[in-house]
């Protein structure tokens, strides 16, 4: 704990330590700072418009800790005996002024890089409704397998909903319609909004302008969709089902969010997570926002077949086997 500038350390107060490390050959390190008071300025400022120069009473660099025999660890070698020097100048949006720094850079929060053996991948068993309906489409567990050597090879993930009109919260629409169908979830007490289309965001670095150069990532609609054709759907969605459900092959590796929209491409509901898949990944839900055990009218989770799914696989049977090779090629 940083000391207050009226006390006065101990003998032995060595200073302050932050993110201890042990590693496998039984060392101890950690960032050391020699000053055991709370942080301040160390030098005069000059007034704006000259620039702030960043200075602290703090200099944490990573040392090797050594017990002194008494249970008591002493800061003794440096993890970098002559420490990382660097030159930096930057805008402050807060102080409204340059910030410039010359001199020995802190060095924060050791980590040990050594060889594990690798951990073993999770494997999501996929549900029974979802596996039978593939295995009904595509021949058994070998097209199961020839659909997922495709979506590795292609850098894809393939993702399913049975029913996005069931909802588990109120916070967004929940009594919801497909447009093209009579399916809809709903208490019958207002109308319902009604739904046609998923759209697919993808977080993409976009680079900045001005005083916000670099790059940062921002949601756009994903430019590609790798199934059957949908005149007039927004950009990066896919056709609902008319029983409520969805099936997309989505780009694997990159963090993904969506929402379900009505047919002008007005969104309704929307997620509110980023999501990446993994290449080869097949991954089913019940509904978007799953149930814990029923939804806002007392249903229980949905069962049904779904449809989206169905139609999904048979363009991609009706693609191989030289239809969909460059799934870049392919979109709305």
């Amino acid at each position: 704990v940083p000391l207050p500038d009226s006390s006065t350390p101990t003998a032995d107060h060595v200073g302050l330590f932050r993110d201890p490390m042990p590693a496998s050959d039984g060392t101890l390190w950690a960032a050391h700072s020699e000053s055991p008071f709370r942080d301040d300025d160390v030098i005069s400022q000059q007034p704006s418009p000259a620039p702030y120069v960043y200075n602290s009473r703090y200099n944490y660099r990573v040392r090797k800790l050594e017990d002194r025999g008494d249970g008591v660890f002493e800061p003794a070698d440096y993890l970098i005996p002559g420490g990382v020097t660097e030159n930096v100048s930057y805008f402050d949006n807060f102080r409204f002024r340059d910030v410039e720094y010359n001199g020995l850079m802190w060095e924060l929060q050791p980590v040990e890089v050594v060889a594990r053996t690798r951990p073993t991948p999770h494997q999501t068993i996929l549900p029974s409704i979802e596996t039978n309906i593939i295995h009904t489409e595509l021949g058994g567990t070998a097209g199961e397998e020839e659909l997922r050597q495709w979506l590795r090879d292609n850098e894809l993930a393939l993702v399913v909903s049975r029913d996005v009109t069931v909802r588990a919260d109120e916070q967004q629409d929940y009594r919801l319609g497909i447009e093209w169908s009579s399916h809809e979830t709903t208490d019958g007490m207002f109308p319902t909004q009604e739904l046609a289309w998923m759209q697919f965001f993808e977080g993409l670095q976009i680079r900045g302008y001005d005083v916000r150069d670099g790059r940062r990532v921002l949601a756009k609609a994903m430019e590609t969709v790798v199934g059957p054709e949908n005149p007039g759907a927004p950009t990066g969605s896919v056709r609902l089902g008319d029983d409520g459900s969805m099936a997309a092959f989505v780009p694997a590796s990159r963090a993904l969010s969506w929402q379900t929209t009505d047919m002008d491409g007005l969104p309704v509901v929307r997620e509110r997570y980023w999501l990446t898949f993994q290449p080869g990944e097949i991954r089913s839900c019940a509904n978007c926002h799953g149930l814990n055990r029923d939804d806002v009218f007392g249903n229980s989770v949905p069962t049904n077949d779904p449809e989206a799914l169905v139609e999904l696989l048979q363009w991609w049977k009706g693609q191989q086997p030289s239809g969909v090779d460059d799934w870049m090629s392919f979109g709305n």
